[in-house]
């Protein structure tokens, strides 16, 4: 009987220390290990899209230095306010379309709802999101501040 307890606290160990190790890893791994090389990171441009409302149709481009990862969405939040008072908008968003233009090197459409142009360029934080592991684990989020533009 003891045998069986130290086994079942042996799984549940282990299988909590997984949990935690996961959550970490899948935190910091496009930190780590990014996607997207983001000195490479450009967006061409910006454009009305045609819409209801105030809708943008931009652009970006980049390249992208892990061949194992296909991008399945962008995140993007704008900063509100200034000094200690920077608060995050999250921006609804969506992939247009997706070209490969060269080896390694993606051209993306996203489209995406904000009155000014001005905040995508330079009040916004983006986060390119990979599937990196055939849909097993989880989300590669590699983050593109606004400093680089």
């Amino acid at each position: 009987m003891a045998n069986l307890f130290v086994a079942i606290i042996g799984i549940l160990l282990f299988t909590w220390i997984s949990i935690v190790a996961g959550a970490f890893v899948a935190k910091y791994e496009g930190n780590l290990f990014p996607v997207v090389d983001i000195n490479s990171f450009e967006i061409i441009d910006i454009a009305t899209f045609d819409k209801p409302g105030d809708w943008r149709l931009v652009t970006i481009q980049f390249d992208q230095i892990r061949n194992d990862c296909s991008l399945v969405g962008t995140e993007w939040y704008f900063h509100l306010g200034t000094g200690d008072m920077i608060n995050e908008l999250v921006i609804p968003n969506y992939i247009y379309s997706l070209e490969k233009i060269e080896d390694n090197i993606y051209q993306v459409q996203v489209v995406l709802r904000t009155e000014d142009p001005y905040d995508i360029l330079n009040r916004s934080d983006i986060f390119l999101v990979h599937e990196c592991h055939s849909g097993y684990f989880w989300t590669t989020r590699t983050q593109i501040n606004n400093t680089i533009f």
